[in-house]
Parts: structure tokens; C-alpha cells; sequence
């Protein structure tokens, strides 16, 4: 049916007429956010300039803005693109990216930050500098992101289901750092808005990728990175850490408990000149009755030695705690490169493995160096314990000491179990002092490789000095032209 109107309607209810046209037609009349912005509190406000961070997600999630200029949201139509503009920081202020509607795989909200400053002065009750609570498809790009709290802060927290995040390319900065509260982190993954364990869904798909964390030597927070999410969990979380250099942590570097099939690659997690006492991890990974599957692939983890000279406080480079874990296909330790040097007990790598029907637990191509530090007491390599269900696979690793040891050494702790060794190195002839080297322990010590070889019917193992470039510099490449 064709509907005639008089021109005078027409011309004094266009506006009218458009509107109730493009809604029979199925169009959004309502507005929302789509094409390139740019964030610039030098300049004045516009329709595509904010002079804020926060009249930007005020204006996404709610539609108002906080900058005196018309709103161009809530939500957006298509993908959209904001630019920091260069030399226009530091920002102060605490911001929060709340849940919008129309973000895709194809319609994504991109935040380039030119290296600008995001800075607030954090608190208890206010924690976090930047809070993505529930957006999806968000990426955060080459933005510094600061606290300049001494007790008690996160730079970015993520939660309420927020899928499809990356941070990359970012320096996350907590140069007055010296608290020790469990709240404090770089990089906190939960629902927890004070403390961070607990284990509801937080957010899935998330990639933390080449970014600096760092905070004033001897200070740092609590965690590193903070990953959780539902202790029933079964399919995966897609938790993404890469390339991520992480220095000046109390506690844990990179923390991940109930995650499924995470990966950790290419990190150097070190603590520079770091003298503070307490109980140091690495990777600390944790999963009780939760299928596990994850990946730690190709880490440098150095410099967790330099803490008080006396007491009694463990280091664990590498963690993992696997109770149950049904369902599991593949532990994967490979490549790593763990530097291990301190005054007490420390594992190079640590797994316990109960009950962890069938799961493949496979330690490979990693190198171990004891080297520069004297001990007090025992010190480790590998040391896997109640793997009595797991099928494990220790192949193609160096183990190798060049320093003064005063307690007993071993390459290997295997307290239960079997295991697949072969093709490993052992080169412990390098050891100084009046301690005592063993190849490795299974019910008995056992000094000599032939006879942990025999132990554990192993086959192609080695005992010859890899000739490792620099270990002192942390450049750990085999040289040895008898290492194939």
C-alpha cells in the first residue's frame, strides 16, 4: 500500500517521518558509537573527541558523558577505535569500561595509547586503575598504567565476565610499592573487587601479551598476574600469557588456579636486587578436582636469589598442584630456562600430580642451572611427587651446577611413580664446597648417573659439561659439540 502525504506534513514532521520510517525499516534509531575517536583532555570536546577516559566509557555504557558534549553512545553499531593522542597526558583518574551492547568478533572496541600515562593514587577501597567490568572484545594497547600507591593497588582488574580481552604492548607502574597485601597485583583476573580468590567466572579469551611490569626494587605487589575462575570448570578458559617481561613481585609472578588449557610463553619473570623475605613462585598454577591442561612454554626465570640472606623461605620458580584433575590430556613444561640460586629450600620445578588419571605430564627441553649462590639446605632440580596415576615424560633437559653448595643437591626428586627418562644431561661435577650432589633420588639417593639411570630404567642420559655460553648473564645456549 503506497501512503501519499500533503507536502505541508511533510515539511514540518520530516525529522518525524524519518525516524518512524527507519524504524519500520528495521534501522537503530538510537544512537551509538562506531569509526574513530580520539581521547585528548588539550583539546576541546566534540563528537569525536573525549577529554577523558571516563567521559569515553560513560559515554559507551550509559550514554552519557562526562565532558559537557552531546553523547554519541550507549553501545556501539560497528567496530570502534580510539587514539590516546600523543603528548596529551598524563591522565588522573580511576576509570571503569562497563558491559555495552554490539561488541563481535566483528565489531571490536580498540584503545590505543600511544604510550601515554592512565595514573591514579589507588586505596583500599578503591583499588584499581583501570576496571573492564563485563565489555567484551576489548583491547587495550600501549598504555602506561599507574598506581602511585605505597600500599595497596591493581592497575587493571578484569571481571564480571569480560570475554575477548587483550592487554598488550602496555607498561602496568607501581613505583611507590612497598605493602604486602594479597589485594595487590599488576594484572588481577577476578571477581574478587578485595580479595582475589574467588572462583566464579570472571572473564574467558583473555590475552596478556608483551607487556612491562614493574614497580621500585624491593617493592612490588602482592601477585604479578592473577588468573582464576570456576572451580567446576571443564571447557577452557583461553587464558593467554605471552611474552610478558615481569619484574619486583613479593609473592607470585604469574598466578592461574582452576584456569583450563592456559598458556604461559615467553615470559622473563625475574626480581632484580630484591632482598625482601618470604616465600617466592614463579608460575604457580593450581587446579583440585578441575581439569587442568596447560601449557608453560619457553620461560626465563632468573634472579630469585637476592632475597634476605637468612630465614627460612622456599623458592618455586615452577608450581603446579594438580588434585584429580579429570578429564586432563597434557601437562606441558617445555623449554624453559630456570636460573636456580637461594639460601633454602627450592624445586626448580615442582609438580604434584594426584590422582591425575592418564594425564600426560611432559617435562622437556628445559635447563636447570644451579649456579652463583650458596645453600643451606636442599636444593632440587625436578621434583615430582604422588604421580602414581600420570604418565610421565622427562626427556631432552639439562641439569647443571657450577657453584658452592653446603646442603644436599639433587637433579631429581622422584618420590612416587614411574617415569619415562632419557636423553637428559646431568653435569654436576662442577659443584664447589662440602655439600653433596645426587643425580637423583627414587626411594634411595643415587650419586652417579649410571645408577639413577639403572633406577629409573632410563636410557641416553649424559654427564657432560653443556658448556652453557654465559650462565652468570643468564645466557644459557649450550655450546658442547657433544650435545647433538
Amino acid at each position: 500500500m503506497l501512503l501519499i502525504l500533503p507536502k505541508n506534513i511533510l515539511a514540518k514532521n520530516s525529522r518525524w517521518l524519518i525516524a518512524i520510517i527507519g524504524l519500520c525499516l528495521g534501522m537503530n534509531a538510537e544512537a551509538s558509537l562506531s569509526g574513530k575517536y580520539t581521547i585528548n583532555q588539550k583539546a576541546s570536546a566534540s563528537a569525536t573527541n573525549y577529554k577523558s577516559f571516563s567521559a569515553l566509557a560513560s559515554d559507551l555504557s550509559k550514554g552519557i558523558r562526562t565532558d559537557s558534549f552531546t553523547a554519541n553512545g550507549p553501545n556501539i553499531h560497528g567496530s570502534v577505535e580510539i587514539e590516546v593522542v600523543k603528548g596529551s597526558g598524563p591522565y588522573t583518574e580511576q576509570v571503569t569500561f562497563d558491559a555495552i551492547s554490539g561488541t563481535s568478533a566483528t565489531q571490536t572496541i580498540t584503545l590505543n595509547g600511544n604510550n601515554e600515562i592512565l595514573t591514579f593514587n589507588t586505596n583500599y577501597t578503591q583499588l584499581f586503575v583501570l576496571r573492564l567490568n563485563g565489555i567484551d572484545y576489548m583491547t587495550v594497547d600501549g598504555l602506561i598504567i599507574q598506581s602511585t600507591n605505597s600500599t595497596y593497588a591493581r592497575c587493571i582488574e578484569m571481571r564480571n565476565e569480560s570475554n575477548y580481552i587483550s592487554i598488550i604492548n602496555c607498561e602496568l607502574k607501581m613505583p611507590n610499592m612497598t605493602g604486602t597485601s594479597d589485594v595487590n597485583g599488576y594484572i588481577m583476573v577476578t571477581n574478587g573487587t578485595v580479595k582475589p580468590s574467588v572462583y566464579t567466572n570472571p572473564g574467558k579469551n583473555i590475552i596478556i601479551k608483551n607487556n612491562r611490569m614493574s614497580a621500585q626494587v624491593d617493592g612490588g605487589p602482592y601477585y604479578g598476574i592473577w588468573l582464576c575462575n570456576e572451580t567446576n570448570g571443564t571447557s577452557s578458559t583461553g587464558y593467554q600469557v605471552l611474552e610478558n617481561n615481569i619484574e619486583h613481585v613479593y609473592y607470585t609472578f604469574i598466578h592461574a588456579a582452576y584456569t583450563v588449557e592456559t598458556i604461559i610463553e615467553k615470559n622473563r619473570l625475574h626480581n632484580d636486587k630484591f632482598t625482601r623475605s618470604g616465600y617466592l613462585y614463579g608460575i604457580y598454577l593450581y587446579n583440585y578436582n578441575t581439569k587442568c591442561d596447560a601449557k608453560i612454554n619457553a620461560n626465563w626465570l632468573y634472579e630469585f636469589n637476592n632475597q634476605a640472606s637468612g630465614g627460612f623461605d622456599g623458592r618455586y620458580p615452577i608450581y603446579v598442584y594438580m588434585y584429580g584433575a579429570p578429564n586432563s590430556k597434557a601437562l606441558e613444561i617445555v623449554n624453559n630456562l630456570v636460573d636456580i640460586r637461594s639460601n633454602y629450600y627450592t624445586p626448580g620445578i615442582y609438580v604434584y600430580a594426584y590422582a591425575a588419571s592418564n594425564a600426560d605430564v611432559k617435562l622437556l627441553h628445559n635447563t636447570l642451572h644451579f649456579g652463583g649462590y650458596k645453600t643451606n639446605t636442599y636444593t632440587y632440580g625436578l621434583y615430582m611427587t604422588q604421580m602414581y596415576y600420570a604418565n610421565v615424560k622427562c626427556t631432552n633437559n639439562i641439569f647443571y651446577c657450577d657453584w658452592n653448595i653446603s646442603g644436599p643437591l639433587y637433579a631429581n626428586y622422584f618420590v612416587s611413580g614411574s617415569i619415562v627418562f632419557e636423553n637428559n644431561l646431568i653435569h654436576l661435577d662442577g659443584i664447589k664446597g662440602n655439600g653433596t650432589a645426587y643425580c637423583g633420588y627414587n626411594g634411595n639417593n643415587f650419586s652417579s648417573l649410571n645408577d639413577w639411570q639403572t633406577a629409573v630404567n632410563g636410557k641416553g642420559n649424559l654427564n657432560t659439561n653443556p658448556l652453557l655460553s654465559d650462565p652468570n648473564r643468564y645466557d644459557w645456549q649450550p655450546t658442547s659439540l657433544l650435545i647433538a
